[in-house]
């Protein structure tokens, strides 16, 4: 997790670590995995990240979430009903509408 590396890109961040530490940071929000918040073991798909839930440039407790690295990723920069749509597509093609 890294507040200064949002800074450091432009975002405005509004937040503190003590906000970030009241919001769920034990599951990724989205896939529900645990994350590894271990340090020095390396990079994994479970590696937190912070997300942006509607993508504006500024992070607020109420607009930020923790996720891991791979589901972070695939969002990209979808907003969240984009990103729900997109996951509800792909479990369609493979899988049909039932």
């Amino acid at each position: 997790m890294s507040l200064f590396s949002h800074r450091k890109r432009g975002y405005d961040v509004k937040v503190t670590i003590d906000e970030c530490l009241e919001i769920n940071h034990k599951y990724c929000y989205y896939c529900g995995c645990e994350l590894e918040w271990e340090y020095g073991t390396g990079f994994s798909n479970c590696s937190p990240t912070i997300d942006r839930l509607n993508n504006e440039n500024t992070l607020t407790k109420d607009n930020i979430v923790f996720a891991c690295h791979r589901c972070n990723l695939t969002k990209s920069d979808r907003t969240l009903l984009e990103f729900v749509e997109y996951c509800k597509q792909i479990i369609e093609k493979f899988y049909g509408s039932d």
